[in-house]
């Protein structure tokens, strides 16, 4: 038994790289110059950060903007369905894949330790689902920059999107300096 895994166990490696290699989008990040930019976020947790027209803006906006058709909403339905099945079935999968093991240390019986299958299998589709779960929102990004590029025509940022510009420093009138209620204190006094 031990013979037949090992000689299985490189090719399943092989293989299962092969199926997560052929999951990353072509053309991602999007180059510079694209109507929606992305670049990879900083900090614990940090995903992608989108800009259009050098505004940042949110994970919905372009959600928003790439699923104006229907293959665009398609693929914004999926994204959000493997972040809403990915993260739960993670996080399931730990307590039911090692209580069973713990049970059967305790008891004694390893007979136990089997009922922790399940449990892997959810941890596995959890984590293959939370990995991959940016990547119909990426694929989406990239027809909708393609789409933008040969039609000429790259939506404008919304004007609440766009940052505001400095104030203008106040001008202050000679009254209001001299004034005694707003000047500087008078000398001597």
């Amino acid at each position: 038994m031990r013979a037949v895994l090992s000689r299985t166990a490189p090719a399943a490696l092989g293989l299962a790289l092969l199926v997560l290699s052929g999951c990353a989008t072509a053309g991602w990040p999007p180059p510079p110059g694209s109507c929606i930019a992305a670049h990879a976020g900083r900090g614990k947790g940090a995903r992608w950060v989108y800009e259009l027209d050098g505004a940042r803006i949110s994970r919905e906006h372009v959600e928003r903007l790439v699923g104006d058709t229907p293959e665009g909403r398609e693929l914004v339905r999926r994204s959000r369905g493997r972040d809403a099945v990915g993260f739960p079935l993670l996080l399931a999968g730990f307590p039911t894949t090692y209580a069973p093991v713990v049970a059967a240390g305790v008891t004694g019986k390893p007979v136990y330790a089997l009922l922790g299958l399940p449990g892997l299998a959810m941890l596995i589709t959890g984590v293959v689902l939370a990995i991959t779960a940016d990547e119909p929102l990426q694929r989406a990004v990239v027809d909708f920059n393609a789409r933008a590029a040969r039609d000429h025509a790259c939506p404008m940022a919304p004007a609440w999107l766009l940052p505001r510009p400095a104030a203008a420093p106040r001008v202050v009138p000679v009254e209001e300096v001299l004034h005694p209620q707003y000047g500087p204190p008078p000398f001597g006094g």
